[in-house]
Protein backbone atom coordinates (compact mmCIF):
# COMPACT_ATOMS: atom_id res chain seq x y z
CA UNK A 1 0.00 0.00 0.00
CA UNK A 2 1.07 3.57 -0.68
CA UNK A 3 0.52 4.67 2.90
CA UNK A 4 0.45 3.29 6.41
CA UNK A 5 -3.04 2.82 7.79
CA UNK A 6 -4.65 4.06 4.58
CA UNK A 7 -4.12 7.71 5.54
CA UNK A 8 -3.60 10.40 2.95
CA UNK A 9 -1.19 12.60 4.90
CA UNK A 10 2.45 13.02 3.97
CA UNK A 11 3.63 11.55 7.27
CA UNK A 12 1.85 8.29 6.40
CA UNK A 13 3.38 7.93 2.94
CA UNK A 14 5.56 4.85 2.53
CA UNK A 15 9.00 5.12 0.96
CA UNK A 16 8.56 2.46 -1.72
CA UNK A 17 5.87 4.20 -3.81
CA UNK A 18 7.62 7.54 -3.24
CA UNK A 19 10.90 6.24 -4.69
CA UNK A 20 9.07 4.27 -7.39
CA UNK A 21 7.36 7.45 -8.60
CA UNK A 22 10.65 9.36 -8.82
CA UNK A 23 12.14 6.46 -10.79
CA UNK A 24 9.17 6.38 -13.17
CA UNK A 25 9.52 10.08 -14.02
CA UNK A 26 13.26 9.50 -14.45
CA UNK A 27 14.35 12.09 -11.87
CA UNK A 28 15.67 9.55 -9.31
CA UNK A 29 15.42 12.43 -6.87
CA UNK A 30 15.70 10.45 -3.58
CA UNK A 31 19.14 9.20 -4.60
CA UNK A 32 20.80 12.57 -5.13
CA UNK A 33 18.69 15.57 -4.14
CA UNK A 34 20.59 17.80 -1.72
CA UNK A 35 23.97 16.17 -2.39
CA UNK A 36 25.14 19.10 -4.50
CA UNK A 37 24.10 21.68 -1.93
CA UNK A 38 25.72 19.68 0.87
CA UNK A 39 29.00 19.12 -0.95
CA UNK A 40 29.17 22.75 -2.08
CA UNK A 41 29.19 23.87 1.54
CA UNK A 42 32.30 21.88 2.41
CA UNK A 43 35.66 23.68 2.36
CA UNK A 44 37.63 23.53 -0.89
CA UNK A 45 39.51 20.27 -1.26
CA UNK A 46 37.66 18.48 1.54
CA UNK A 47 35.19 16.53 -0.66
CA UNK A 48 38.06 15.21 -2.78
CA UNK A 49 40.05 14.23 0.30
CA UNK A 50 37.07 12.53 1.93
CA UNK A 51 36.34 10.66 -1.33
CA UNK A 52 39.93 9.37 -1.47
CA UNK A 53 40.35 8.58 2.22
CA UNK A 54 36.97 7.57 3.69
CA UNK A 55 35.23 4.50 2.21
CA UNK A 56 31.84 5.48 3.67
CA UNK A 57 31.94 8.91 2.04
CA UNK A 58 33.10 7.38 -1.26
CA UNK A 59 30.18 4.93 -1.16
CA UNK A 60 27.65 7.71 -0.52
CA UNK A 61 29.08 9.78 -3.39
CA UNK A 62 29.21 6.75 -5.70
CA UNK A 63 25.57 5.88 -5.00
CA UNK A 64 24.59 9.48 -5.71
CA UNK A 65 26.71 9.30 -8.86
CA UNK A 66 24.82 6.19 -10.01
CA UNK A 67 21.47 7.83 -9.32
CA UNK A 68 22.46 11.02 -11.14
CA UNK A 69 23.68 9.03 -14.14
CA UNK A 70 20.41 7.11 -14.34
CA UNK A 71 18.34 10.30 -14.13
CA UNK A 72 17.22 11.92 -17.35
CA UNK A 73 16.23 15.54 -16.95
CA UNK A 74 14.90 15.85 -20.51
CA UNK A 75 12.42 13.07 -19.78
CA UNK A 76 11.69 14.58 -16.35
CA UNK A 77 10.82 17.87 -18.06
CA UNK A 78 8.15 16.09 -20.09
CA UNK A 79 6.55 14.79 -16.87
CA UNK A 80 6.59 18.34 -15.52
CA UNK A 81 4.14 19.27 -18.29
CA UNK A 82 1.54 17.22 -16.40
CA UNK A 83 1.73 19.49 -13.34
CA UNK A 84 -0.01 22.86 -13.06
CA UNK A 85 2.20 25.54 -14.64
CA UNK A 86 3.20 27.66 -11.63
CA UNK A 87 4.02 24.55 -9.60
CA UNK A 88 5.82 22.86 -12.48
CA UNK A 89 7.97 25.92 -13.13
CA UNK A 90 8.89 26.58 -9.49
CA UNK A 91 9.35 22.98 -8.46
CA UNK A 92 10.93 21.93 -11.74
CA UNK A 93 13.43 24.78 -11.67
CA UNK A 94 14.47 23.81 -8.13
CA UNK A 95 14.99 20.18 -9.12
CA UNK A 96 16.85 21.00 -12.32
CA UNK A 97 19.10 23.50 -10.54
CA UNK A 98 19.96 21.03 -7.78
CA UNK A 99 20.59 18.33 -10.39
CA UNK A 100 23.17 20.47 -12.18
CA UNK A 101 24.82 21.42 -8.89
CA UNK A 102 24.85 17.79 -7.73
CA UNK A 103 26.45 16.56 -10.95
CA UNK A 104 29.15 19.23 -10.70
CA UNK A 105 29.85 18.59 -7.01
CA UNK A 106 29.87 14.79 -7.33
CA UNK A 107 32.22 14.99 -10.31
CA UNK A 108 34.45 17.36 -8.35
CA UNK A 109 34.54 15.04 -5.31
CA UNK A 110 35.18 11.93 -7.43
CA UNK A 111 37.66 13.72 -9.65
CA UNK A 112 36.00 12.39 -12.82
CA UNK A 113 32.88 12.55 -14.96
CA UNK A 114 29.84 10.57 -13.78
CA UNK A 115 30.47 6.82 -13.92
CA UNK A 116 33.98 7.21 -15.34
CA UNK A 117 35.00 4.48 -12.91
CA UNK A 118 32.05 2.21 -13.81
CA UNK A 119 32.14 1.74 -17.60
CA UNK A 120 29.81 -1.29 -17.45
CA UNK A 121 26.98 0.66 -15.81
CA UNK A 122 27.69 3.66 -18.02
CA UNK A 123 27.37 1.50 -21.15
CA UNK A 124 24.24 -0.19 -19.79
CA UNK A 125 22.53 3.19 -19.34
CA UNK A 126 23.70 4.32 -22.77
CA UNK A 127 22.23 1.18 -24.37
CA UNK A 128 18.93 1.17 -22.50
CA UNK A 129 17.92 4.83 -22.82
CA UNK A 130 16.96 4.66 -26.52
CA UNK A 131 14.40 2.01 -25.53
CA UNK A 132 13.17 3.43 -22.22
CA UNK A 133 12.95 7.09 -23.28
CA UNK A 134 10.14 6.51 -25.82
CA UNK A 135 8.17 4.52 -23.24
CA UNK A 136 8.53 7.42 -20.80
CA UNK A 137 7.33 9.96 -23.36
CA UNK A 138 4.47 7.64 -24.32
CA UNK A 139 3.53 7.33 -20.64
CA UNK A 140 3.32 11.11 -20.33
CA UNK A 141 0.95 11.26 -23.28
CA UNK A 142 -1.11 8.35 -21.94
CA UNK A 143 -1.40 10.05 -18.55
CA UNK A 144 -2.44 13.30 -20.25
CA UNK A 145 -5.15 11.48 -22.22
CA UNK A 146 -6.31 9.48 -19.21
CA UNK A 147 -6.66 12.64 -17.12
CA UNK A 148 -8.66 14.30 -19.91
CA UNK A 149 -10.92 11.27 -20.34
CA UNK A 150 -14.30 11.40 -18.57
CA UNK A 151 -14.90 8.70 -15.95
CA UNK A 152 -17.52 6.98 -18.11
CA UNK A 153 -15.55 7.25 -21.36
CA UNK A 154 -15.12 4.23 -23.60
CA UNK A 155 -11.37 5.04 -23.88
CA UNK A 156 -10.72 5.02 -20.13
CA UNK A 157 -10.14 1.27 -19.64
CA UNK A 158 -7.68 0.85 -22.54
CA UNK A 159 -5.84 4.00 -21.45
CA UNK A 160 -5.57 2.72 -17.86
CA UNK A 161 -4.23 -0.58 -19.14
CA UNK A 162 -1.69 1.18 -21.38
CA UNK A 163 -0.48 3.29 -18.45
CA UNK A 164 0.03 0.14 -16.36
CA UNK A 165 1.96 -1.52 -19.19
CA UNK A 166 4.15 1.58 -19.52
CA UNK A 167 4.87 1.39 -15.76
CA UNK A 168 6.12 -2.15 -16.20
CA UNK A 169 8.19 -1.23 -19.26
CA UNK A 170 9.93 1.68 -17.54
CA UNK A 171 10.54 -0.38 -14.41
CA UNK A 172 12.09 -3.18 -16.44
CA UNK A 173 14.23 -0.76 -18.42
CA UNK A 174 15.43 1.20 -15.40
CA UNK A 175 16.32 -2.03 -13.57
CA UNK A 176 15.73 -0.27 -10.25
CA UNK A 177 12.21 0.50 -9.21
CA UNK A 178 12.51 1.54 -5.60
Amino acid sequence: PASRGGGRELKELRAIPWVFAWTQCRANLPGWYGVGTGLSRLPDGLPEELYREWPFFRTVVDFAQMSLAKADMDVFRSYLTLAPEPLARRFGDDVLEEFELSVAQVERAAGAKLLANDPVLSRSIELRNPYVDPISHLQVELLRRLRASPEDSFDRQPLSYAVRVSLIGISAGMRTTG
